[in-house]
């Protein structure tokens, strides 16, 4: 009954989602600014609750949630400036590939309960190394256009954050209460993803803003360069002006209610599930979730419904196999 309630949050996780990706791709908001948004609102919005929770005790579980905040940092800002260069549609096709990396991982740590798995229901087993397999196939069999494998590159970083984070995250709710895991592990991680992101925006300006001074020196001479001070305080400045942009405060708040309800839900899923290639496996759905949201909202979509539909198909039956 518990796998089941963890499917459902998986469920409602992928929905939510769909959501963040469909609005990432629509507004075309700076991929470190958007991450800004989604860790430190996230984190604000909790300030307020965190003082009526009872703190973590455990050690393990902290560790755990910093190691998750500074993957996820890079991991969700690769994934954001995926969606706003190829679509949504393409980016949450890719995000197939962790599924499969993470229950490669899981019976690699786990090598017992894959010998107990193959011995006592070996057409089982096979069945669900096909469906890896056919997961796989599906994936590379995405499309050969330039744009696609382009995307499939620049998705790596993704690959391999989201995989490690999904480890982090399952073993940390696991060290705490169901409250504690919604409140103080959602909060501490959008608390370091938001502050590791806003250092990025950061040293992304100020390497703007010395390349722009280095040429506009060449091309006069009697231009010298500003002062220290005063060149960290236009960084600064330009970085405020970064995320407080009013084009992108209208919408912020949706970010944010849509960053709250995925870390709520995938949170609650790793903590009932057994498995955590369970969890990101339903999250294969929102394939399908962003390809009926694109049409309606007439977003460009590069990849064929029917491949995002079978790779939904092969992420369920692996589950029905391994439960």
């Amino acid at each position: 009954m518990t796998t089941l309630i963890g499917l459902l949050f998986a469920f409602l996780c992928s929905i939510s989602e769909t959501a963040f990706a469909i609005i990432t791709q629509k507004t075309k908001i700076d991929p470190a600014v958007l991450i800004v948004y989604c860790g430190l609102g996230v984190f604000i919005a909790l300030l307020p609750v965190i003082f009526f929770v009872t703190p973590p005790t455990s050690g393990l579980f902290y560790v755990l949630t910093l190691a998750n905040g500074l993957f996820a940092s890079v991991g969700l800002r690769a994934q954001a400036e995926v969606i706003k260069k190829y679509g949504a549609n393409i980016g949450t096709q890719f995000m197939t590939v962790p599924p499969v990396l993470v229950a490669i991982s899981w019976w690699i740590i786990n090598p017992n309960k894959f010998t107990a798995f193959f011995q006592e229901t070996p057409f089982q087993a096979i069945l669900a190394i096909l469906c890896l397999v056919g997961i796989c196939t599906a994936i590379w069999g995405l499309e050969h256009q330039k744009n696609t494998k382009k995307a499939l590159i620049m998705s790596a970083p993704v690959f391999v954050c989201f995989s490690i984070q999904t480890f982090l995250t399952f073993y940390a709710v696991k060290e705490v209460s169901i409250i504690q895991c919604i409140v103080y592990y959602s909060a501490l991680r959008g608390l370091i993803v938001g502050l590791a992101n806003l250092y990025m925006q950061y040293n992304k300006i100020k390497t703007a803003f010395k390349k722009h001074a280095i040429i506009h020196t060449v091309r006069n001479l009697k231009i010298k360069f500003l002062q220290k001070q005063t060149e960290k305080g236009l960084i600064r400045k330009q970085v405020t002006n970064s995320i407080l942009n009013k084009k992108f405060l209208k919408i912020a708040l949706l970010i944010i209610a849509m960053t709250l309800i995925s870390r709520f839900t995938r949170n609650l899923s790793l903590k009932f599930v057994p498995n955590p290639a369970y969890t990101i496996l339903i999250l294969n759905t929102k394939i399908i979730w962003v390809y009926i949201a694109s049409r309606m909202m007439k977003l460009k979509s590069k990849i064929s419904p029917l491949k995002g539909i079978i790779l939904a198909f092969y992420a369920i039956a692996f589950i029905i196999l391994t439960y």
